[in-house]
């Protein structure tokens, strides 16, 4: 018989319990303690089951016989189930973001995921270490025997771990995802619905029967590129969801321009993470978006617009960049009713830019200066001189200067 059975229960910034032959069940446990805690022998056939462990630890140094650790959730801890155990059973747990998750003597470890681990350690004379889900990144894993059948993949939750955030995410296993089936093949182990185990907490006769949601993919991480004298270079991080089909590309000349038919550029296919667009004219400025897409039509969310020109000088198969000062020109040209002049500034701190407009006689017709930091900036024009009155359809002359550097362009304007 077990001495105590704790179960429906919320536990906020405790200390850890100690005790013997107890069953954890259905507990809520938040930090900074954990459910286990002693240096000295701390009990017998201890059931931990269908816990959510949040800043909170397991099971921590203690001596315990015939420990049973299935179907928890267990976020971002010092350190995890830490056990010096005989006989232990670790089944179907879902364990992020621990500095260490250690076991001992002769442990059956099977069917659980770990992600953000520093160290996945199982010492044992007879280990049985087979059919979990080691979820990149997790820095250490060290099995001496019975390493068996494990996977590394994006598990695709239905919602992303961050081991910075502030709650408790949803680790249900979205459609497609490679822990569906992927556990213990021995039916002792299936699911409540009868099929083979589900890697993860929610997998096994201890956990639960769920509608595989089929969301979108993830949207595109670490979108960046730059422009040389022609081209637009593109790249991002891959996707890792399994039913990864494409990305998408689109660009617009407005941070804010519609995702369609219109602005798309065209369709990279997995695994290529990468773009060249081109060629283009110098001074040519966009913006991009990119998305991916699943094998079952779902398209993500756009990324974050990227703003880019094609503003490098190639000469001899080597870019070269003006130091400080690069005018981009006037977008649109030629221009109705007003005109963007764009450029950019490198400098170590703010500087003063004057850009001054001289018709095709050489007489200056209008002048603007600012001070601006280091970056992409422009100045608006509306076809006028400085005293607001209209200027007649010619070539007008574009002339930047800031800190010595001068850079000149043309402006078109038609009425």
């Amino acid at each position: 018989s077990y001495d105590y059975f704790i179960s429906g229960c919320i536990f906020n910034n405790n200390d850890a319990a100690v005790g013997v032959s107890g069953i954890w069940e259905k507990n809520i446990v938040i930090g900074p303690g954990g459910l286990i805690s002693n240096d000295t022998w701390a009990g017998a056939y201890q059931i931990i089951r269908n816990n959510i462990l949040w800043l909170a630890g397991a099971v921590h140094q203690p001596a315990i016989d015939s420990v049973i650790v299935k179907n928890n959730l267990a976020t971002r801890d010092g350190v995890g189930y830490f056990t010096r155990a005989y006989n232990p059973i670790v089944i179907n747990n879902t364990v992020l973001g621990f500095d260490d998750y250690y076991y001992e003597l002769e442990a059956k470890i099977f069917n659980n995921q770990y992600q953000f681990n520093d160290a996945i350690i199982a010492r044992c004379d007879t280990n049985y270490t087979g059919y979990n889900c080691i979820i990149p990144p997790t820095d250490a894993v060290d099995s001496l025997i019975g390493w068996n059948g494990n996977i590394s993949a994006d598990p695709m939750f239905v919602e992303d771990y961050d081991f910075y955030g502030d709650s408790i995410v949803d680790v249900h296993l979205q459609w497609g995802s490679p822990c569906i089936d992927a556990g213990h093949p021995d039916t002792r182990y299936n699911d409540v619905d009868g099929s083979r185990n589900d890697i993860g907490a929610y997998g096994g006769p201890g956990g639960e029967s769920y509608l595989y949601l089929d969301l979108a993919p993830d949207i595109p991480d670490s979108f960046t590129g730059y422009g040389d004298s022609s081209y637009f270079h593109l790249k991002w991080k891959a996707n890792t969801e399994t039913e990864l089909s494409h990305y998408s590309l689109y660009a617009g000349s407005t941070p804010d321009f519609i995702i369609d038919t219109g602005s798309h550029i065209d369709d990279i296919y997995a695994p290529d993470t990468f773009y060249a667009y081109g060629p283009h004219t110098f001074g040519t400025s966009l913006y991009f978006k990119l998305t991916a897409s699943d094998t079952t039509g779902h398209e993500s969310e756009p990324t974050e617009p990227l703003y880019l020109i094609v503003d490098a000088i190639q000469e001899n198969n080597v870019i070269n960049r003006p130091t400080r000062l690069a005018l981009m020109g006037a977008f649109p040209n030629p221009f109705n009713e007003s005109t963007r002049i764009k450029f950019r500034l490198r400098s170590s701190g703010s500087q003063v830019v004057t850009l001054r407009i001289f018709d095709n006689r050489g007489n200056q017709v209008r002048s603007m200066e600012g001070t601006f930091e280091p970056g992409y900036h422009e100045f608006p024009w509306n076809g006028k001189d400085n005293e607001g009155n209209q200027l007649p359809s010619a070539m007008y002359f574009l002339r930047l200067s800031s800190d010595g550097d001068v850079a000149l362009r043309t402006a078109t304007l038609i009425k």
